[in-house]
This record gives structure tokens, sequence and C-alpha cells, in this order.
């Protein structure tokens, strides 16, 4: 499920997949944003080495079911109109 009203919220139903029972939280965030956000400049610059374009939409956090093999941190990228 996600959610989004000014945030973003994506919540993985529990079960035996590897994203299962996590939830993230995260909030809108555009490039002039990054410089307060290392770890999500980090992402960003990580994801524009490797595709030639997308806009960035917002930066994530695992609040829920975390553990060292998932993610800690997402960010959100645009690739279309």
């Amino acid at each position: 499920m996600i959610s989004h009203v000014g945030s973003y919220t994506f919540s993985y139903h529990p079960g035996k997949r590897p994203f299962s029972g996590i939830l993230y939280e995260g909030r809108k965030l555009n490039e002039a944003e990054l410089e307060q956000n290392p770890e999500a400049k980090k992402l960003y610059k990580s994801f524009l080495a490797k595709n030639e374009y997308g806009l960035l939409a917002a930066y994530c956090r695992c609040k829920k079911g975390c553990n060292l093999s998932i993610p800690a941190t997402l960010i959100l990228i645009w690739r279309g109109d």
C-alpha cells in the first residue's frame, strides 16, 4: 500500500517475502534540498551515475520491521511524465 498526502508511507503486508511487514515513511524532497540531506544526496548521485535521467521526488526511511537485509533509506525517482 502506498499513500501520499504531503508525505509518503509504504507498507508491505506480512508474509515470507523480503519486504514483508516493513513500513517506510518519508516526505517530498527536491534537488534544491539535497544539501541538507547527505544520505539522500548520495543515493540520488548513485542513481544518476547508472541512469540517464530521473527527477527526485521523495526520501523515505524504514520505520517498522527494519533489518540488515533491507535498505534503511529509499529515494523515489520519477522517470516519466
